[in-house]
């Protein structure tokens, strides 16, 4: 890696191995050997003199996979690969707002096979775009607002893909009565996808315990929260 006065650049790699006994599951025969390589990429640059004045940059990529062993026998297989990208740019000021604008994208490809399986083979692409701003309104009081679009869409093997778009966003309103007051009140939405292989369990999925049948009704889920509170600090 490289570190400068105004940003750096790094990047690691890394692999672990291990193996886990189950010693009162089937007569301590059951066992899991999970074996994960990583790759994370970051970078950063301050002070850029323009419009945008930093960035930050993260890429990582992971590899997973993991055997369910019955003695010396693969009884099923689990492999979970994803990639994952991300860059945060903060703009100079413009009128009373500074702020940050982001991307945020990433790949998944899930599959299983043997005994136990949960799920077919489901592939997974997501993209998301996101902003959050905050503006004074005087010397006692502020602004702020942010806001997240996201795209998801799922492809599993033999059944009916699924696409989702979800928007979740907050405002909130700040006073500083005085320099030891603040108040505050917010108002946020968040909206999450169902997760891509609990939605595409199959009809005659794991025997014991018996998974439930696929639902082609799941959909995303929505939370909506107003907060209001008030803190004070008091001088010795």
């Amino acid at each position: 890696g490289f570190v400068g006065e105004n940003g750096y650049v790094g990047a690691s790699v890394g692999y672990d191995k291990n193996r886990y006994g189950i010693p009162l599951v089937e007569e301590g025969d059951t066992n899991l050997n999970p074996r994960r390589t990583l790759f994370d990429f970051r970078a950063e640059q301050r002070n850029l003199g323009g419009f945008i004045n930093s960035y930050r940059v993260t890429f990582g990529a992971r590899r997973y996979q993991h055997d369910e062993m019955d003695g010396d026998v693969i009884a099923t297989s689990f492999k979970n690969d994803t990639n994952e990208f991300e860059v945060l740019a903060n703009h100079q000021q413009v009128g009373a707002f500074k702020g940050t604008v982001g991307g945020w994208g990433m790949t998944r490809s899930f599959s299983a096979t043997g005994d136990e399986v949960l799920s077919p083979p489901v592939d997974q692409k997501a993209a998301a775009a996101f902003l959050y701003e905050e503006a004074a309104l005087g010397p006692h009081a502020s602004f702020q607002f942010g806001g997240r679009i996201d795209r998801t869409s799922y492809t599993p093997k033999g059944l009916t893909g699924r696409d989702f778009t979800n928007f979740s966003g907050s405002l909130g309103f700040l006073v500083h009565p005085s320099d030891q007051t603040t108040v505050a009140v917010s108002l946020a939405r968040a909206a999450r996808n169902p997760d891509g292989v609990v939605f595409y369990k199959i009809w005659n999925g794991r025997p014991s315990p018996k998974m439930p049948p696929m639902s082609e009704e799941a959909t995303k889920e929505q939370v909506w929260a107003v907060v209001a509170y008030t803190q004070s600090l008091r001088g010795k």
